[in-house]
């Protein structure tokens, strides 16, 4: 008798169970009646590990068969990441370097493009640019304040001669943002030879 014969699992959920009648002789091997309810809960055992491991995946976690916690733990983060996703967004969209008649002019140093007061706590997520007339000479650079402090640690821009988006990298004591705050979106540099012209972007937020 082998006393190493193991079952060959596969993630498989099947329908039904066996159950073993009164009159069926009880016999092993792999075609056994007796083996029979072990292969299905065995197979059933497996497809669930791997639902349970993709749930831990998807929260970024390495799965563990010792840590009985982890899929506690993968779906706290789960819920956690789409409570937060599900809060309600906003995006503050802007124009520059425009005429009336929607010409191009020159981008203006120091110009407020838009000003807005969050009403409530709100967490900055993103800012995106579009340039349609490069600036030359020097960069093209755009910054966003809260009550009148940057927040960001490096600004976004345009390098000289380039309509290029080069995003900025938020300052993460910056990004969560007080009800009440003022925040602002300016053109912090232009270019020295041609300014830069025809700019449309925005700057997206979320409830905290």
């Amino acid at each position: 008798m082998a006393d190493n014969l193991t079952i060959n699992e596969t993630a498989t959920w099947p329908a039904t169970v066996k159950l073993i009648d009164t009159d069926e002789p009880v016999i092993g091997g792999l075609d056994g009646v007796s083996n029979k309810q072990a292969i299905t809960l065995a197979n059933r055992s497996q497809w669930l590990k791997a639902q349970i491991d993709t749930v831990i995946e998807t929260a970024l976690l390495d799965p563990d068969p010792l840590d009985l916690w982890q899929l506690t733990e993968a779906i706290a983060t789960l819920i956690a990441a789409a409570l937060a996703a599900s809060r309600p967004g906003f995006d503050v969209p802007f124009l520059a370097g425009w005429a009336s008649n929607f010409t191009g002019e020159d981008l203006v140093e120091g110009q407020v493009v838009a000003r807005v007061m969050v009403l409530r706590d709100t967490v900055l997520q993103d800012f995106l640019v579009d340039l349609g007339v490069a600036g030359t000479g020097a960069a093209v650079i755009w910054d966003v304040t809260v009550g009148g402090v940057t927040a960001f640690i490096t600004k976004p821009q345009f390098a000289d001669g380039s309509t290029v988006f080069v995003p900025g990298v938020f300052d993460p004591a910056m990004v969560d943002v007080p009800a009440g705050s003022i925040v602002e979106i300016l053109v912090f540099q232009v270019g020295t030879v041609i300014r830069g012209q025809k700019a449309t972007g925005g700057l997206k937020g979320r409830e905290a």
